[in-house]
């Protein structure tokens, strides 16, 4: 269970950082490049750079 708090505390802070969702999915993958489920992290991203309306 640390590990996901990590993955997340991570994903903020990244999403944070970067712009786009390539950017974003990339910075990730540098991180976890052998994290499973990547479709998710994919899915993660485009919700998270998603525009606010």
């Amino acid at each position: 269970m640390p590990e996901t708090k990590q993955y997340l505390a991570d994903f903020n802070r990244l999403d944070a950082a970067t712009d786009t969702v390539e950017e974003l999915n990339s910075a990730m993958l540098k991180l976890y490049p052998d994290r499973a489920n990547l479709g998710s992290l994919w899915g993660g991203a485009k919700k998270a750079k998603q525009p606010v309306t």
